[in-house]
């Protein structure tokens, strides 16, 4: 049971395809932050087309508006009131042992942000570049 608490990215992206399933054509664009990745997101995790992917690091906010859904730190400064988008889900993972119950303890180590209904943020921007960052 402890071990399940170490994939936190895993089990955000699991949560993230069991809740937005692919609507039309143009499924859900997902940008995997730097630490979901390193917390259990692999290809292995991945759905086919429609969906699409990026680990892409670096980018900026402004660039962050190509996609449909983030999977970002919960401590990540930069994403936590990114405009346009609105927190969908958060992932806990392991932080460390106790003494007594709860012995396992836990924090919240994964964002899933998805991109606001009303919002049309960066769309044109973001169908001008879509192939830019996708790996």
């Amino acid at each position: 049971a402890a071990a399940r608490l170490n994939y936190p990215g895993a089990h955000a992206l699991l949560a993230l395809h069991a809740s937005s399933p692919p609507r039309g054509t143009r499924g859900p664009r997902v940008h995997v932050g730097v630490e979901a990745a390193i917390s259990g997101v692999s290809r292995f995790l991945e759905l086919p087309p429609p969906w699409q992917y990026s680990k892409a690091e670096g980018l900026a906010p402004a660039q962050l508006t190509r996609f449909s859904h983030l999977l970002t730190g919960a401590n990540d400064d930069a994403t936590r009131d990114l405009p346009g988008f609105e927190l969908a889900h958060v992932e806990s993972g392991f932080t460390r042992v106790a003494m007594r119950p709860p012995f396992l303890l836990t924090e919240p180590k994964i964002n899933v942000l998805r991109r606001r209904k009303e919002g049309a943020v960066g769309r044109a921007a973001a169908a001008a570049t879509e192939g830019d960052y996708f790996l």
